[in-house]
Parts: structure tokens; sequence; C-alpha cells
């Protein structure tokens, strides 16, 4: 039987995590591999101001082959300011999924809990992705408690045609100068919702939580003068990806058909197998009194005004209690559901009871 430690990464490990990530697909219909192409470490700052990657290793070889990540960053909690910690990228090899690996390694997640810098971690996991949900929330072998928080909602916008719909809203691109106020209105609104991300101007960088966005990336709803809502185009194709493995199913059958049709309906045509999909995510949302109309202009101008032509989606997350979602069914897409869980060990319990009932959001783009 093979032996193996369980352990903190190093940036030597970095190929054997891409590795592992290329070489294992999410199943499904439409079977993907997520990459974090040339750099696995280097993508990590968008997840939080502190990561912790726990690896399985083979200890005869040397391999890697498993791995999970702790991160950590600034959100509101309660209004509040808090360090928040996520739990997040947990996979292993085929051949080694029915083995002790996960549980020691939340071993290793436990021991590394007690710096004593968070109480609570979020975590998502695919809400068909049964045998994981059971196997995470059963409680069993030291493993913390999983606290269900609703489903989460991702929606891939499909952007084949323009929409020059009219609104009642100013909208217009950002610039630097814009930037102050930028973020005195995301801590605004932010604090209205549960878990928004606390940004400053150093995570506008190569190694802050926001790298790949600029101001002049940001769309702002503007009335009398003032921001009433914001969301920027966050592409991170340069450091992460979502590469198609395989069409299965039904999926394999349709795929040739809606291709040989789609440049008579002015659609782009399925991502061919081994392809990056070309999409870019919807971040930093937000609007006065969590307004759906001033989103919606927003998400018109984001949906029309794009980076580049040849992306076929924009990706929106929100959770299932946000009144955001009622702008969605007016957009085309393609619907992704999540189950979004609260993780605590003993000493986070009074802080999970605490919590109270604002809307959670979760920003897309750092999942």
């Amino acid at each position: 039987m093979a032996q193996f430690k369980i352990e903190l990464a190093q940036r030597e490990d970095d190929r054997d995590i891409r590795r592992i990530l290329r070489e294992n697909p999410m199943q499904g219909d439409i079977s993907l591999t997520f990459q974090r192409e040339p750099s696995f470490f280097n993508s990590l700052v968008v997840e939080g101001k502190q990561n912790q990657v726990v690896v399985g290793r083979q200890i005869e070889t040397s391999r890697v082959v498993g791995f999970g990540v702790r991160s950590i960053k600034p959100c509101f909690v309660d209004g509040e300011v808090t360090d928040l910690g996520y739990l997040s990228g947990l996979r292993l090899d085929k051949e080694f999924r029915r083995s002790t690996l996960i549980p020691r390694g939340y071993k290793l997640f436990s021991e590394l809990h007690k710096d004593g810098k968070t109480k609570l971690y979020l975590t998502t996991i695919v809400e068909d992705n049964i045998l994981a949900r059971e196997m995470l929330t059963s409680g069993r072998a030291g493993l913390p408690t999983y606290h269900d928080f609703g489903t989460y909602i991702t929606y891939a916008v499909n952007l084949d045609r323009l929409r020059n719909e009219k609104s009642e809203f100013e909208v217009r691109k950002a610039s630097s100068r814009d930037l102050d106020s930028i973020l005195e209105f995301l801590h605004k609104e932010g604090r209205e919702k549960q878990f928004y991300p606390s940004y400053k101007q150093d995570d506008f960088s190569d190694s802050g939580l926001l790298k790949g966005i600029a101001p002049e990336d940001f769309f702002l709803a503007i009335d009398s003068g003032n921001i009433i809502g914001t969301l920027a185009q966050w592409d991170q194709r340069k450091f992460k990806q979502t590469v198609v493995d395989s069409y299965n199913g039904k999926m394999r059958i349709i795929k040739p058909v809606y291709n040989l049709v789609a440049p008579f309906l002015h659609k782009h045509r399925l991502t061919r197998e081994s392809e990056q999909i070309p999409f870019i995510y919807a971040g930093l949302i937000a609007t006065q009194d969590n307004n759906p109309e001033v989103f919606k202009a927003l998400l018109n101008k984001a949906h029309d005004d794009r980076l580049d032509p040849e992306l076929s989606y924009l990706m929106v997350g929100l959770h299932e209690r946000d009144s955001l979602n009622i702008v969605m069914k007016d957009f085309p897409n393609i619907k992704f559901k999540t189950r979004l869980y609260v993780v605590s060990w003993k000493d986070g319990e009074d802080s999970f009871k605490q919590l109270d009932t604002r809307i959670p959001y979760l920003e897309l783009g750092s999942l």
C-alpha cells in the first residue's frame, strides 16, 4: 500500500498541482478541467491575503497526488470587517479518492486553524456532487461542521447578440480618477451583504485580491453625479482557465449539429475539446439599496460593451436569496447551482450562531 505524508506545499510543487488540475476533470455532460496556467501559486492571490496549500505526497516518489487550499481575506461579517476563511480546491488523483487522504488533510487544516486568524470559513460544493457533499458534511473523522447556507447560483450569460436596451440610468466606464469613490461605494453597500469582501487600493495589483482588474474595467451607474451601482469585467484568462475535457451523453450528439447551425443563428460554436471556454466574470457587483433596475442597467452595458468580441459568456454569481436574481430572467443564460456552506470548528460555533440574516455575497472570480 502506498504511503503518504500530509504537509504544506512548496513552490516547487506547482507543476504537480497543475497536473492534478489538468488530469482530473469535473464530470458531467460537459466534463471540465479548472486549470491554473502558468502558475498555480500566482493565481491564488485572488482567493486570499493568506493562502496555505495542503498536499498529500507519496513518500516513495515525492509525487503530490492531492491538495486543498485554506485562504483568508477581510470581508464584511454582520456589517463589520472580519478576517474570513475559505476552504477550496479539493482535488485528488482518481486512484486515491477512496483513501484516507481527505480526513488526514483536514487534520492538518485543523492544526492550521489554531493560528486563530479566523473563526469561520466558506466553501462551495457543486449541488450534483452528492458524494462530496455527503462525505464533507458527515462530521466523521474529525471533519469540521458544514452548515448549509443555501444555494449559490452561477449564470453563464450568453453574449451572442447585442441587446441595445435603453435604461433610465446613466452608465459609464470608470477611470483611475474614480477609484476612491468606487472603494467608498463598495464599502458602504458591501457591509449590507453577508461576506462581501473588503477591498483596498493595493488590491488592484498583480499580487492583490483583484489581480486582472483595473479601474477602467468598471461600469458605473450614476445618479445626480453620484455612484449608485458598480460592476467590473474581470478577465482571468491569463492565470485561470476552464477547459473542455470532453462532451458526453447527449452533448456528444448535440455538439456537431449545434456547431453546424450556430453561424446561421449568429451564435458562437461550442468550444472544442482541450480548448479554453472564452468567458469573463462580472465582479464587484453592488447597487444602492440592492436595486435590481440599476443592476440590469449595468449588466446590459457589460453585455454589449464586452472586452473581447470572441467572448462567449459573462459569468454572474448570486445567492438564491438575492433580489438581483430577478434580473437574470431577461438574459439568456445557462444556470449552475452550488451549495454554500459556512464551516466551523468548535471554537467557531458561537460565531456561526450569531450570524444575522443579511443576504450572502460571494465574489465569483475569487472562488
